[in-house]
């Protein structure tokens, strides 16, 4: 890298440090990602492919068992509170 290109590039990082947070870790993981060489469109493909997967397995089966399991417990722990108070939550909403 020449003396130009390095003033170049404190310059530009300067700049976009100076705008917001978000901006310079963008800009850091571009350098890095150019510096290492991982700008290939195989690599994003295979990081896209991983986190579809991911998002498929997390929002599916294990998401819903979660849920309902979280409400069950908090039922019983609770003692039925949400049926125990029902005729005060209806109450209420009715004088609004």
């Amino acid at each position: 890298m020449t003396a130009t290109t390095a003033h170049k590039r404190s310059s530009l990082f300067k700049q976009i440090y100076g705008r917001a947070p978000k901006v310079y870790a963008a800009f850091v993981m571009l350098l890095i990602s150019q510096a290492k060489g991982w700008r290939k469109e195989n690599m994003f493909t295979q990081i896209n492919n991983f986190i579809t997967w991911f998002d498929g397995v997390v929002w599916g089966l294990p998401l819903i068992i979660l849920i309902l399991f979280t409400g069950i417990l908090l039922t019983t722990r609770l003692g039925l509170l949400q049926v125990r108070h029902l005729g005060k939550g209806t109450e209420i909403h009715g004088k609004k």
